[in-house]
């Protein structure tokens, strides 16, 4: 499959009219950054909630509170400035980075914010990370690992999910209670897919199923490996990466060598392989790299990528190029 197939984040936008996140002049998109996934941004954040933008100025933005959800409580009416985990590959022309295009006047989003250290104002952490939708149908375009990889999940388990994650992730206690039914329940379901277009219902399935596997991920929650395979196998890509990055918090004695039967099978996406390598990294398990060095030897150079478009300003985001390339990176990493 073309990685420029594998966006699904840009099917939700067009079909409910949320606003492409990216920088649309010319100069903006010379400008790129390296884009931190969903862990990173809620780790560094101090609040969670729901706001609404009154002024946007792009290096400036004025907001009014709505709701809080988790973390410090920001002021009832303050101001963005500035972003907390910028790393830019390239600035064209002196153009840096804004909230011009991505934050509207009069729209409420769901923010993870960070104050900053002179505590006068505060930040996201990029352009485009940390900033959820209310999409059209009462529903959010939720952000479970990457900004690009949005889903779309209901209010309630957004925020029974999002808040436990932001604790989880901050060292406080987060009962997972509810949270551990639901996730069991989506699993037990035929895995979902969006070859239907996603107003059907294996999408529907295929979102709260992304909802379930990457919440487990995050909250290191142990799922069995049996209740994994299904989706392991799925010939859907962002499906395969839920389930691999959710192996890797598993209990079973037997998850790095499915790992590893994953990294090796033809059937698998070549982007789902490279964080089954990640998933690998996180085990630590050095017992298996002469079985990564002989895989190696045998490894294509298959073409893996996050699916953004050429022009996205996310592109610089680092993330091995094939499987290859990450499993040499792995071997290296642990010859040190």
């Amino acid at each position: 499959m073309n990685i420029g197939t594998k966006i699904f984040h840009l099917s939700l936008i067009a079909a409910f009219g949320l606003g492409a996140p990216l920088l649309p002049t010319k100069e903006a998109r010379a400008t790129s950054w390296d884009e931190p996934f969903l862990e990173t941004v809620v780790r560094e954040a101090d609040a969670f909630g729901v706001f609404k933008i009154e002024r946007n100025r792009g290096n400036i933005v004025h907001l009014t509170r709505i709701k809080h959800v988790a973390g410090k409580k920001p002021p009832a009416k303050f101001k963005l400035k500035g972003f907390y985990h910028l790393e830019l590959a390239s600035v064209s022309g002196g153009h840096g980075p804004s909230y011009e295009h991505t934050l509207q006047e009069g729209v409420s989003y769901y923010l993870y914010l960070k104050q900053s250290k002179n505590q006068e104002v505060w930040q996201l952490a990029t352009p485009t990370a940390g900033i959820d939708h209310f999409a059209p149908d009462g529903r959010i375009a939720a952000t479970y690992r990457f900004s690009a990889h949005d889903t779309l999940v209901d209010i309630k388990t957004y925020e029974m999910t999002h808040a436990c994650i932001f604790r989880h992730l901050h060292a406080q206690p987060c009962d997972t209670g509810k949270i551990k039914p639901y996730i069991d329940a989506q699993l037990r379901r035929p895995a979902g897919h969006l070859k239907n277009g996603i107003d059907s219902e294996p999408a529907q399935r295929f979102f709260e199923q992304h909802v379930a596997l990457e919440t487990a991920y995050l909250l290191d929650i142990p799922l069995a490996e049996a209740a994994l395979e299904k989706f392991l196998t799925s010939d859907t890509f962002h499906v395969q990466i839920s389930a691999v990055r959710a192996l890797g918090k598993s209990n079973s004695k037997t998850k790095t060598q499915r790992l590893i039967a994953f990294i090796q099978s033809k059937a698998a996406d070549p982007t789902a392989k490279v964080f089954a390598v990640y998933a690998l990294e996180e085990i630590g398990d050095r017992s298996v790299a002469p079985q990564l060095q002989q895989l190696e030897k045998t490894l294509p150079a298959d073409e893996a990528g996050l699916g953004m478009n050429i022009m996205d300003p996310r592109i610089a985001t680092g993330f091995h190029s094939s499987t290859k390339d990450a499993v040499t990176w792995l071997l290296d990493n642990w010859s040190e």
